[in-house]
């Protein structure tokens, strides 16, 4: 557990390393799908003025794609 919570930690890795290094752990990929689910829900989204809901809709649509191989 301590070492998935390493990996989910950001720190100064570029995105291609910290996907990849949770793409590689069971416990730290379903953490990490289950924050961007919860971030990136239509409720939350429509709280914050369009352009940012787009760009961040766009941001986690990236992540998604790079923790699941494009799935």
């Amino acid at each position: 557990i301590e070492f998935a919570v390493l990996e989910l930690t950001r720190g100064l890795s570029p995105d291609e390393v910290y996907y990849s290094l949770i793409r590689n752990d069971p416990l730290a990929l379903r953490v990490k799908l289950a924050d961007i689910a919860d971030n990136s829900s239509e409720e939350r989204l429509a709280l914050l003025d369009e352009k940012t809901a787009a760009r961040l809709r766009r941001k986690y649509a990236k992540a998604i794609a790079a923790l699941t191989g494009g799935q």
